[in-house]
């Protein structure tokens, strides 16, 4: 077919996947999608065109002509709308293990959760962790059901740890609530994991760690991780869950 091939030298498909890819992946589609997107209204506006030419009803012009430019005009709406951006979850497999914990603080610790990116259905929790023993050993609590975790180590990971610490014990004083953020997991080996834990330490700080035979501060006797473990994570005050939860 001769007219196939027919190219308008004034329409530019390249502009329209340039908006659509500008705008719309802004909104967390695929390129896949995308592309499409792009090719869809490319042959909108080319059959248009060559119904026209072999005498198409005029009103048939006009609603393709109009659903080509809503088109155009929702691109042109993504474009504007930069600061409204979404970033769409990375999705990996995952595990889930029991939560444990151990407590190296003077103070007793009610619960705590880790939370994921939004989305991610990364997260899980537990609590009820005594003080720190005079001789040096841990608080430990452990067997809670469940914290999920990506099945590969993700370095890119980071979650939100809070825990609730009851540190003036006089039995009237609620327990404040503390946050980390941005907290990295240590790397473990991918089929030999086995539960997730939780490991608190003096200066409001905390660290997460994925069971697996190259976790060494799981073994016994291992002491608290050290101040310049690079997976330790600051925590601080949280003032919103203690305003809405303490």
């Amino acid at each position: 077919m001769a007219g196939a091939d027919v190219r308008e030298p004034t329409f530019d498909e390249s502009r329209v996947g340039q908006c659509l890819g500008d705008g719309v992946l802004q909104h967390g589609r695929s390129t896949s999608v995308v592309r499409a997107d792009a090719a869809y209204l490319a042959v909108l506006l080319w059959y248009g065109k060559q119904r026209y030419d072999g005498g198409v009803n005029v009103k048939q012009l006009i609603g393709l002509v109009s659903v080509s430019l809503l088109l155009l005009a929702g691109c042109a709406g993504l474009r504007a709308d930069g600061a409204s951006t979404v970033e769409s979850p990375k999705r990996v497999e995952l595990n889930s293990g029991d939560s444990r914990s151990m407590n190296y603080t003077p103070w007793y610790i009610h619960t705590f959760s880790i939370s994921g990116p939004k989305g991610s259905r990364i997260g899980g929790g537990g609590g009820n962790m005594r003080a720190i023993d005079k001789d040096g050993k841990p608080g430990q609590a452990g067997g809670t059901c469940c914290t999920s975790y990506p099945r590969e180590w993700q370095a890119d990971l980071k979650v939100t740890v809070r825990w609730k610490v009851d540190k003036k014990q006089d039995g009237k004083t609620l327990g404040y609530w503390y946050k980390a953020e941005d907290v990295r997991i240590e790397p473990y080996i991918t089929g030999q994991t086995a539960g997730v834990w939780a490991i608190f330490l003096p200066g409001d700080r905390v660290k997460i760690v994925v069971g697996n035979p190259s976790a060494h501060d799981l073994a016994p006797d291992a002491g608290p991780p050290s101040a310049t473990d690079p997976y330790v994570a600051q925590g601080a005050l949280d003032e919103e869950w203690n305003r809405l939860y303490r």
